[in-house]
């Protein structure tokens, strides 16, 4: 668990020469407390997620946010996407809503969202489309891929590092911790 009790937390300061201020920490702290109900989840049914996108990027570039970065982006397996998608909405907090194409009438997006329905946080977009607009956290499907596009002579090889760069829950755990870069 994160710990945003303490006002050092959203005090405003300048990262990266970005200045980033308390309005932006308490939506950072929202989103926190989101990603611990997921973990939670996650835990329990033995699902694997991942840091994706901007979310990978600013744990390990930046050991948290990267400061002009406004949300939290998730990636799942596709067996634990769905199985996340099935069992989420009955262990979520009341106020926590997940969000799908196959859920949510006029829903703009092909991947989930857990929005936080105490707050709102939305493009003009989901706004006009009728539904919850809280402050989300992105929550994307990864699909496989055939070996085919790594073989030789495709141009296409995986990283050597990748293995490192999306242990379950590293990136998640270098944000919620920044003391802590332990392997990288």
């Amino acid at each position: 668990m994160f710990k945003m009790e303490t006002a050092e937390f959203y005090k405003e300061e300048i990262r990266c020469g970005w200045r980033v201020d308390e309005k932006t920490k308490r939506i950072w702290a929202v989103q926190l407390e989101m990603l611990d109900e997921v973990e939670r989840i996650c835990k329990k049914y033995g699902l694997k997620y991942f840091a994706d996108s901007g979310t990978l990027i600013g744990a390990v570039r930046h050991q948290g946010y990267i400061p002009w970065d406004d949300d939290i982006d998730l990636a799942m397996l596709r067996e634990d996407y769905e199985t996340f998608l099935k069992v989420a909405p009955g262990e979520l907090k009341e106020h926590l809503v997940l969000q799908t194409p196959y859920r949510e009438k006029n829903y703009l997006r092909a991947h989930a969202q857990l929005r936080n329905s105490r707050t709102t946080g939305c493009s003009r977009e989901d706004r006009k489309a009728g539904y919850n607009c809280g402050i989300f956290i992105d929550i994307f499907p990864l699909d496989a891929m055939p070996e085919a596009v790594f073989s030789p002579g495709s141009g296409l090889f995986p990283s050597r590092h990748c293995g490192r760069c999306f242990t379950p829950g590293i990136g998640l755990t270098i944000m919620k911790m920044p003391q802590y870069l332990g392997g990288f």
